[in-house]
């Protein structure tokens, strides 16, 4: 049977030759599509909660949240183990699958379970369940500048935010430049002049301190959402909150009896680098972005905000990830490169050039064949897929010596050479 198969394309080339010509444009395809990883996907099969519950404490998010999921979880399909962290201002769930059920209707069913729940504190936030990704390192770089630590916070903010918007990096982790606090200090002779507590005060900041949605109004032609946004972020935003408003008209405004400043805390953790403060990232990657992309977008962002910001700033790089895998593809080009030549010089001086050319050209089809399966079967480009590669190719090499040199020798037998 497979010398019939092999037969009917010999008597039909035209079939073999339309064959090599998809095999080439998928596998060319392929090549410019599949991710480029230093290692194979993997992925985690966790289910994550996350509940936000600001101002309350460990105990308060143990009994008001998290004991409330555990319980409403227990007895649900696919679920093999569940870990809960409780802390102060955030209660956190983690749910571990078991392999044998689908995930996606283990998640909805989570889902459903978390959000039937209808006795949450009234000031904790929505729960957030999503799936655990694998994120991995693909460069580590830090962002030297100057003592001012707002300048900095800028250019790391003007930083992170562009990379971001390429659309090709979807997480930037940094660490050393600390959480910027608004301070609103308040002296005991105000508080006693105007019959006031510190209680009173940061309940007026809450209530004019929220985005409030307010329902909507459905008319003829549209809906119309009203919502009311009050969120201040800045210290001066503040200056103008209402404190107390009389029936005469006198109005107290939170500037009047308090200092608001802008600062950073007094105990604020910071790096530095040669004598500079300096900032540090990790330009990460997961399961479908691909690292050699986000290694070459992040060097030209470099590049520019080492022109825009001169003097200013220095970048310093410590960690390539991608070092080691540019090797191992230059090293499959390379031995890619050589056996095709190999073939065709010792083919061609020894037996026959015409047929040296076929035999080589089996190479490039073979590897462009191999890129079609890999983006077929979601497998990335890799560390290990790699050595895999380089190893195939003295395969390739070798066989098409040998079945080229057979080819040759049955042509001499029949007299047609």
């Amino acid at each position: 049977m497979f010398n019939s198969f092999i037969n009917y394309f010999i008597r039909h080339s035209a079939i073999t030759n339309w064959i090599m010509l998809v095999i080439c444009i998928g596998g060319i395809f392929a090549l410019f599509n599949l991710n480029k990883r230093l290692d194979p996907k993997l992925e985690i099969e966790n289910i994550e909660i996350d509940v936000p519950y600001p101002g309350a404490s460990s105990i308060e998010v143990e009994e008001g949240i998290v004991t409330k999921i555990e319980e409403n979880l227990r007895g649900l399909e696919g679920i093999d183990k569940i870990v809960s962290t409780s802390q102060d201002n955030w209660g956190y769930v983690s749910v571990r699958m078991n392999p044998d059920y689908d995930i996606d209707k283990v998640m909805q069913n989570i889902k459903n379970s978390v959000n039937s729940i209808n006795s949450y504190p009234t000031d904790a936030e929505k729960p957030i369940v999503y799936q655990s990704t694998m994120w991995n390192r693909a460069i580590m770089l830090s962002i030297n500048g100057p003592d001012d630590l707002f300048t900095l916070k800028r250019i790391v903010e003007e930083f992170r935010d562009e990379l971001l918007r390429t659309g090709k990096i979807s997480n930037i982790r940094t660490w050393g430049l600390p959480v910027r606090e608004i301070s609103i200090e308040v002296s005991p002779d105000d508080l006693i002049r105007y019959k006031l507590t510190v209680n009173e005060i940061a309940q007026a900041i809450r209530n004019s301190n929220l985005n409030i949605s307010s329902g909507s109004v459905l008319t003829d032609q549209e809906l119309i959402l009203i919502r009311s946004y009050n969120k201040k972020y800045q210290a001066k935003d503040l200056e103008g909150i209402e404190v107390v408003s009389s029936i005469n008209g006198e109005k107290i405004l939170l500037s009047d009896i308090c200092t608001i400043v802008e600062q950073w805390p007094e105990n604020r953790f910071f790096s530095e680098y040669n004598g500079r403060r300096s900032v540090g990232f990790n330009v990460m990657y997961n399961n479908v972005e691909d690292v050699i992309e986000i290694d070459e977008i992040t060097l030209k962002m470099i590049e520019k905000y080492e022109q825009k910001y001169a003097g200013l700033v220095n970048f310093n790089i410590f960690i390539r990830e991608t070092d080691e895998l540019q090797e191992r593809i230059d090293l499959l080009s390379q031995n890619g490169i050589i056996g095709l030549v190999m073939v065709l010089v010792v083919l061609g001086i020894f037996l026959n050039s015409r047929l040296s050319f076929w035999v080589a050209l089996g190479i490039p089809i073979s590897l462009l064949g191999m890129f079609f399966m890999l983006w077929l079967t979601d497998i990335s480009i890799n560390q290990f897929s790699l050595f895999g590669m380089i190893m195939v190719i003295g395969i390739l090499v070798d066989d098409g010596i040998i079945i080229g040199e057979s080819i040759y020798s049955h042509w001499e037998k029949e007299g047609k050479t």
